[in-house]
């Protein structure tokens, strides 16, 4: 299923402050639930995969704490090292 873009017609809303947040349980073949608007590493920093809005495959590093503004539609679970991780939109 493909993830909800709640953005999509929004203008200058994708900075935040964020309406909604949802813990993110990795996996390699389910979409999130919403398009992210940011992500945040919870516990602890390691790397994530994940797929952007536009297609791309990419593998990111997090600190501890950070937040990332990027639109991903799946966090993937393998090579995902991060823990705690966060969506916000």
């Amino acid at each position: 299923m493909a993830a909800t873009d709640t953005h999509e017609f929004a203008s200058g809303g994708l900075n935040g402050p964020f309406q909604n947040a949802a813990a993110v349980s990795p996996h390699d073949d389910n979409d999130l639930t919403n398009v992210s608007a940011a992500i945040q590493v919870g516990g602890n920093a390691g790397n994530i995969v994940m797929i952007t809005q536009g297609g791309s495959t990419v593998t990111l590093a997090f600190a501890a704490g950070q937040i990332m503004p990027i639109r991903a539609t799946r966090i993937k679970a393998t090579s995902t090292t991060a823990t705690g991780i966060v969506t916000l939109w």
